[in-house]
């Protein structure tokens, strides 16, 4: 299948079309600029004009003034927010430009107010480029080219001479496009670019990019990387001393209380030093030198008017903001106090990009898909092509919306044929879903594309770059990492990422507040278990002042109240389930002894009060040398049952058992209940085994509101020393589906009649099918077998249906909210999988991509270490 367009003239066949005319006009600036570039004798004036640019040849500048200065002239001339000055603005000129008349604004009472109005009277009597446009009547001598007339807004067409002749770019016949190139990440597509590089002159090559995509920062990294040239119209703040700047006046206006970890990059690049282990610790409260120089600095600068901290900030980094002082000044800003202005600069800087650079400048030129039509450069890449490459419509009442969506697809049409060689470097699927075409596409041809590899297409993967390519390495010589025992952190790493799981043993997450907070809790736990008297004579207010003293340096004071109730609630919820269950030490000194673990020896209130702790239930640590796995137990119920708290949102039964199992996880694991599982059967072999998670701040909201009984949420997964099918069978199942209901219920009727014995027989002929999906269920071959079993032997009753089909619902229900022995079995045989890849790993590479098939690399931890695509080694190469 052929993929084409209506053929379009390039940019040398314009020109031929067009030298024997005296001037061209075109609404294309690009195009206007590479008409002029290929007049090689010398002439009167220019070849090629865009309206403004007439006027700007022809009129002096009080008369020419552009949407920014209007602006700006608006702005110190009236009292209304400058949002509202734009925005007004913005609408005036987009009407004039449609319409040729700026007054047709008034008929659109949703777009009038008293402001429209001002500033209406007051474009009166300012000269602009729209009002020189409008009132042009003195076009340039000579025969005139009018190049693709549906480009030219309604404005722009006074400008056209009394006679003229048309040139459509699109012309009859067709163009085929060339196939597509289909990559499986955005960095093999810069791999791609780069490698066209080496036989391409980089003055030769435009990239059409989104420049909000993914695709030009990496491109313009690895350019810088490599030595390459770039052309780009990036706003001023992209350098980096002007990024600085501004970062450093928006954190001096900011009311947050910044971390070390949020904060480090800025203090370095200014010459501060701050320990990065302390990085989840607050700013101002550290007692560091560098720390206490630069809340001072942030001090400073609160008083400062922009002159004044631009010296200051030059004089601290050494660099030069002499075009940003030009700027401030023509913003009347240099010597205004920063506070509110500073919204003002970032507004402005948002709203007025630089303009485009000229089309003959050095290096690779970046393009957006937005804006233009012709691009001159014999070389064109275009990369990404999705739905962000649609022009943006503009829904305002004077737009003729089916008239712009024709001239969108015509300038579509000229884009993707520029150059003598065009590629096309586009991703089929991203984050495992198709990649939508840009809407274009369908609306040019008369069939549906629903994602890249409907269009003739071919899947590429760039070779790896030679030695010396990209940014200088250095090999080292580095033994090969051991591993002893797994820990289910760890492990959950491990399958969802080898890499992201070797960074994060080579980058160790420091305490976090949300960590250490969590530890406070597990340690009141400890404490109040074998101190419960002690803590009600002293208080719960004292003990939340304990912990809150240590939670301080990651917080700023207007969050204690907050902190401090949560504390107080989440403690109140473990007392309540201690005591519920009789198990603090002192209530319960007859306790069973139970296998020996290692204890932990920190505990915060312990160690505050001077009290030992000594039950060997809480907080102990195990390390199972035939496993290879270690963990540690919050809480020892029995010998057959652990408890884990949980400061954290509630996950239900289902949703552990699926993430626990390699089965059915698709997006995440969480091995924690059945690696402590398969550590607690070996001590406790062909027994049935619980652990459960104690959501205990679960009900904070409820509490909080008065609404519900305010209890903490427990979810206990139960492990059943026997096959699913086996247990299916067994007398205790029977009893677990006719418990807890009515005697009416239809299930309950049903196997009450159908009897324990005879269900037994029933299921162990006929495994029950456990690994399909609900609504799979009724067409199994033994669900079917079940209902007739069960009509023979209790009749044909529509409850029997309706009975059998909540039977096997239940069964399904048992199934996904528990382990059975089979899962621990294969989980044991994962365990010696996944230590011989990780010191297969360790003497080669690893790779990015594990065990889950729906994994987004986003949500994994030290997302921005983790390349991927080749030179990422995704597949574990490299």
């Amino acid at each position: 299948m052929s993929f084409t367009l209506p053929r379009a003239l390039s940019i040398d066949e314009i020109f031929d079309r067009a030298r024997d005319y005296d001037y061209v006009l075109t609404a294309d600036t690009p195009l206007a600029d590479a008409l002029n570039n290929r007049i090689s004798s010398p002439r009167l004036g220019k070849f090629a004009y865009t309206p403004r640019g007439l006027i700007y040849d022809s009129h002096s500048e009080s008369r020419t003034l552009d949407r920014r200065e209007l602006f700006l002239r608006l702005n110190s001339e009236l009292s209304a927010p400058p949002r509202e000055i734009l925005y007004h603005l913005e609408n005036i000129l987009h009407c004039w430009q449609e319409t040729g008349r700026p007054e047709e604004v008034m008929n659109y009472a949703n777009y009038v107010d008293h402001l429209t109005e001002e500033i209406l009277s007051r474009l009166q009597s300012l000269g602009s480029i729209y009002r020189s446009l409008q009132n042009f009547d003195s076009p340039p001598e000579g025969k005139a080219l009018i190049v693709a007339p549906y480009q030219f807004k309604k404005l722009d067409q006074n400008v056209f001479p009394d006679k003229y002749d048309e040139l459509d770019p699109l012309q009859r016949g067709e163009y085929e496009l060339p196939e597509f190139h289909l990559f499986s990440s955005a960095e093999k597509i810069v791999r791609a670019v780069l490698n066209s590089l080496s036989v391409y002159d980089p003055s030769d090559v435009a990239v059409v990019v989104h420049p909000e995509s993914s695709y030009q920062p990496l491109l313009e990294a690895a350019l810088q990387a490599e030595g390459i040239p770039r052309t780009t119209n990036r706003l001023l703040d992209e350098r980096s001393s002007f990024r600085t700047f501004l970062e450093l006046l928006n954190l001096a206006f900011s009311d947050d209380v910044s971390k070390v970890r949020d904060l480090e990059p800025l203090m370095r690049r200014l010459g501060y030093e701050v320990d990065p282990e302390l990085k989840e610790e607050l700013v101002p409260f550290l007692d560091n030198p560098d720390c206490h120089d630069f809340e001072r600095l942030r001090q400073q600068l609160r008083g400062s008017n922009f002159g004044q901290a631009i010296e200051t900030y030059e004089d601290l980094s050494g660099a030069d903001l002499g075009d940003f002082k030009g700027l401030l000044g023509e913003l009347n800003l240099r010597h205004k106090k920063i506070g509110k202005e500073l919204d003002f600069l970032k507004f402005y800087l948002d709203n007025f990009p630089p303009p485009l650079p000229p089309s003959g400048a050095p290096g690779v030129l970046f393009v957006s898909p937005q804006s233009l039509s012709f691009v001159d450069r014999p070389v064109v890449f275009y990369l990404g092509m999705g739905v962000d490459w649609d022009r943006e419509q503009h829904p305002r009442p004077w737009v003729d919306i089916e008239d712009n969506r024709q001239k969108n697809l015509s300038d579509f049409s000229l884009l993707l044929q520029n150059g003598s060689r065009q590629y096309y470097f586009v991703r089929n699927r991203e984050r495992n879903e198709p990649v939508t075409p840009c809407y274009y596409f369908n609306a040019l041809v008369d069939e549906t594309f629903e994602e890249f590899a409907d269009f003739p297409s071919r899947n590429v993967s760039p070779p790896e770059a030679g030695p010396g390519a990209g940014f200088e390495r250095h090999q080292q010589p580095v033994a090969a990492v051991e591993l002893d025992h797994f820990s289910q952190s760890s492990l959950n790493t491990f399958v969802s990422s080898p890499r992201a799981y070797l960074f994060d043993r080579l980058l160790p997450d420091r305490d976090s507040y949300y960590l250490r907070k969590g530890t406070l809790f597990h340690d009141f736990a400890e404490f109040f278990l074998e101190h419960s008297e002690f803590v009600k004579k002293r208080g719960l207010e004292e003990m939340c002042g304990r912990a809150l003293e240590e939670l301080r340096a990651y917080m700023p004071s207007y969050q204690e109240s907050a902190v401090r109730t949560e504390l107080r609630l989440g403690m109140e919820s473990i007392i309540n389930y201690l005591e519920a269950h009789n198990l603090s030490r002192e209530r319960n000194r007859n306790q069973p002894k139970l296998a020996k673990y290692d204890r932990k020896d920190e505990n915060l209130f312990a160690s505050q009060y001077d009290l030992k702790l000594t039950d060997p239930r809480a907080e102990v640590f195990f390390r199972d040398d035939e496993l290879r796995v270690k963990g540690k137990v919050d809480l020892k119920l029995s010998e057959t049952h652990l408890l884990d708290y949980k400061s954290g949102r509630r996950q239900s039964a289902r949703s552990l058992v699926r993430r626990g199992n390699l089965k059915f996880a698709r997006d995440r694991v969480n091995f924690q209940a059945i690696l402590y599982l398969a550590h607690l059967r070996r001590q406790n072999p062909r027994t049935a085994l619980k652990f459960s998670f104690f959501y205990f701040l679960d009900n904070l909201n409820e509490v909080l509101s008065g609404r519900g009984s305010g209890e903490a949420v427990m979810e206990t997964l139960c492990y059943y020393p026997r096959p699913v099918a086996e247990q299916v069978a067994r007398p205790e199942t029977f009893e677990f589906l006719v418990e807890n209901v009515s005697e009416s219920n239809n299930r309950r009727k049903t196997l009450e009649k159908l009897g324990e014995e005879a269900y037994g027989e029933f299921f162990k002929q006929h495994d029950f099918p456990a690994g399909v999906e609900r609504e799979e269920l009724v067409e199994t071959e033994v669900y079917e077998r079940f209902l007739i079993y069960c009509r023979s032997k209790v009749g044909e009753y529509k409850y029997v249906d309706s009975g059998v089909k909540s039977t096997f619902n239940k069964l399904l229900r048992m199934r996904r909210e528990n382990f059975f022995w089979e899962d621990l079995e294969d989980f044991e045989d994962y365990l010696e999988e996944a230590l011989e890849k990780f010191h297969y790993y360790s003497r080669t590479r690893f790779p990015v991509e594990g065990e889950l098939e729906e994994l987004d690399i986003d949500d994994l931890p030290n997302r921005d270490l983790l390349l991927t695509g080749e030179r990422g080694g995704a597949d574990g190469t490299e």
